[in-house]
């Protein structure tokens, strides 16, 4: 039976573990991986800030009763193998060239937009009344593969796309944030992108980014190789002429920043900074010590504070 001929679901948050729709969800489900937390208080501070609430210092993100503690762990499988296999070792040499990869990788990619895309779905559908059936029968293909009921990524394409510091007299620099190495370095972040009749899924982890149309047959801008298959070679620094990511990018580097910070949390950062930079003299500052300022749980979210 095809996606067009199920019934679709998508329960109201906190109802039902929105991935199996069989058990009740905890109320501290992660939406974004614990590693990565974890790897910007190692490598910034042991806080983290809101762009909402930038003058508040917090010890953990957001969470929300998205998944039940069985397909919390069956998410934690995907997310050892990211961890270990791409996320550490880039953050630890942006100078790699290609990660080999197999099917943990489509997991982990479609798991992060999946997540992302039902904890925004009503907004989303609210605002984009035009592509709520194209959410919704994204939402429970993507539901499906996460739980092995179906084995095809297609025909949705899920790109990743690679960060690194982009010099002061490189080509293009005049069209990128201020905020850009703050904000694409050392930020959490993500939304559904509305580019007139095309949705997007956007994902951002320190340094990579997770691009999910929900339109499946629309990723012009971006390369064959950059899209992940069941397993392969993916190749990092390759050329994205989609406008549309840097749009998104630049929107949410600005967002970041809107809410000033005070002296006193200025002063607080400040200490942080040198204390990381003392640990990390031996290290590429200019990568290592991009400021963190906050997780990039934006205020659209503020109502899901639990």
């Amino acid at each position: 039976m095809s996606n067009e001929q199920r019934e679709i679901l998508i329960p109201e948050l906190g109802s039902v573990c929105m991935l199996c729709q069989q058990k009740s969800p905890i109320k501290n489900s992660h939406l974004w991986p614990k590693f990565t937390v974890k790897w910007l208080k190692e490598n910034s501070s042991r806080y983290i800030r809101r762009a909402d609430i930038p003058n508040r210092r917090m010890e953990d993100v957001t969470k929300f009763p998205l998944l039940c503690t069985d397909c919390e762990n069956l998410f934690s499988k995907f997310e050892g193998l990211f961890s270990a296999r791409i996320f550490k070792p880039y953050q630890a040499n942006h100078m790699i060239q290609h990660f080999d990869y197999g099917r943990w990788l489509s997991k982990f990619a479609i798991s992060m937009s999946w997540r992302m895309l039902a904890i925004e779905y009503v907004d989303f559908s609210e605002r984009c009344p035009g592509q709520k059936a194209a959410a919704e029968l994204a939402f429970e293909h993507w539901r499906r593969y996460l739980l092995g009921e179906s084995l095809k990524i297609q025909p949705y394409r899920h790109h990743m796309f690679f960060f690194s510091f982009v010099r002061p007299d490189s080509s293009g620099i005049d069209l990128i944030s201020e905020n850009y190495h703050s904000y694409t370095l050392r930020s959490l972040d993500g939304a559904i992108y509305s580019f007139d009749t095309l949705g997007v899924v956007y994902v951002l982890l320190p340094g990579i980014v997770f691009w999910s149309p929900l339109n499946p047959h629309d990723d012009s801008g971006w390369p064959k190789g950059s899209a992940i298959a069941e397993r392969g070679k993916f190749h990092v620094g390759q050329r994205v002429s989609d406008g549309r990511l840097l749009q998104a990018v630049n929107q949410g580097a600005n967002l970041a920043y809107d809410k000033p910070l005070s002296e006193k949390q200025m002063a607080l950062i400040a200490h942080d900074y040198n204390l990381v930079k003392a640990e990390k003299s031996s290290q590429d500052l200019e990568r290592i010590l991009a400021p963190l300022r906050h997780d990039q749980l934006l205020s659209r979210w503020k109502k899901n504070d639990k």
